[in-house]
């Protein structure tokens, strides 16, 4: 009788199969890390922990990440790609429905709009999102440290091309370098998500404080009509 050597053997496992198994493993791993971040922050939580709620050892934990950082710029770095997704979405939606001559100051209610979602999502979790800033600056060599920055520089081109778009219709003076404004806004943003829980000021004023600080970026560039 002949045999089909094609068939797996018993004690082998399908090549789907075991792969299904890993990504449903490192799904599990992922899942516990965010609870345990959300609940008792990153600082607090181990990578004991994470692997004994995920219900993996905790060797199996490092075959997917090398350690707790990765982690948190895995489980906040996937959010912020979905929150910069509904971003750009939204603004698209905005510019879709401009007005027939929109005013200087319609493009920076526009900016204004794109950091105001982020700081709303920055409250929601403001000491993991402290972490996952500064671990992706610190990590900028590695592939999940620049997956960090890359989210960063989704924001700068989208509002670089906002601010190109007003110079063009001359409400914004022409004599600025667009791809400034929009590094320089993205700097103060980093710079109040780190400065607020380190210097004790309150989370839910941060967009108030940020606001102040891009109008005084932002209204030097107003056309003025004489």
């Amino acid at each position: 009788m002949s045999t089909d050597t094609n068939l797996p053997l018993p004690d082998e496992e399908p090549i789907g199969l075991r792969e299904r198994g890993r990504q449903e493993r490192f799904a599990r791993v992922l899942t516990a890390a965010e609870e345990l971040f959300t609940a008792k922050g990153f600082d607090a939580v181990t990578t004991r922990e994470v692997a004994q709620l995920a219900g993996v050892g905790e060797a199996t934990l490092f075959r997917y990440v090398a350690n707790k950082t990765d982690l948190l710029l895995l489980v906040i770095g996937r959010t912020q790609d979905s929150l910069i997704d509904d971003i750009v979405l939204s603004d698209r939606r905005t510019e879709d429905h401009s007005p027939e001559a929109p005013s200087g100051e319609w493009y920076i209610d526009r900016i204004a709009a794109i950091y105001r979602e982020r700081i709303r999502y920055y409250t929601l979790d403001p000491e993991n999102v402290a972490k996952y800033v500064v671990s992706g600056l610190q990590s900028s060599g590695s592939r999940l440290g620049e997956r960090s920055t890359r989210a960063g520089d989704r924001i700068i081109e989208l509002v670089r091309n906002i601010v190109v778009t007003a110079q063009e219709r001359r409400v914004f003076r022409d004599d600025v370098d667009p791809t400034l404004v929009a590094r320089n806004l993205n700097g103060c943003y980093i710079h109040e998500v780190l400065r607020s829980p380190a210097r004790n000021l309150p989370i839910e004023t941060t967009w108030d404080r940020l606001h102040e600080r891009f109008d005084v970026m932002l209204r030097p560039l107003l056309v003025t009509v004489d």
